[in-house]
C-alpha cells in the first residue's frame, strides 16, 4: 500500500507534546514497519517539525528525532514552501525535508492508494 499522511499540527505546544502529531508519526512509524511505502507532507503549522535544531521539551517525546528514525527506514517527507515561509522555517529546514509545492501535494495524492490527514 502506498499511504500519504498529511500533518497539519505544530509538533509541541507550550511545552508539551501534541499528540496528534505524535500519532501521526506512530502511524507512519507502524505502516514502514509493515513494509508499506509512505510519504509525509507538512502543512500549516506541521512545517514546525521541519524546523532544524527544533528541540523537544523537558519530559517529552523527541519528535524530530523520531521523524529521522523513520527518514532513515523510508519515509520520504515534503514540507509546503509557503508554509514554511510564514512560519519562519525555510532557512532553517532540517535536510531531511524537502520544500514543495502544491503540485507536489497533488503528485503525491494521485500516486497514493490511502491519503490520512492529522
Amino acid at each position: 500500500m502506498r499511504l500519504l499522511i498529511v500533518l497539519n499540527r505544530r509538533p509541541y505546544n507550550d511545552g508539551h507534546l501534541v499528540d496528534v502529531t505524535w500519532n501521526a508519526l506512530r502511524l507512519a512509524q507502524t505502516s514502514l514497519a509493515k513494509g508499506h511505502e509512505v510519504k509525509l507532507f507538512l502543512m500549516n503549522e506541521g512545517v514546525e517539525i521541519a524546523r532544524g535544531g527544533l528541540a523537544a521539551p523537558q519530559g517529552e517525546i523527541d519528535l524530530v528525532q523520531m521523524l529521522r528514525e523513520q527518514v532513515e527506514k523510508g519515509l520520504e517527507v515534503k514540507a509546503c514552501s509557503t508554509c514554511l515561509k510564514w512560519h519562519n522555517v525555510g532557512r532553517d529546514i532540517a535536510p531531511e525535508v524537502m520544500a514543495a509545492g502544491m503540485i507536489d501535494l497533488v503528485n503525491w495524492i494521485e500516486a497514493a492508494d490511502k491519503v490520512v490527514s492529522f
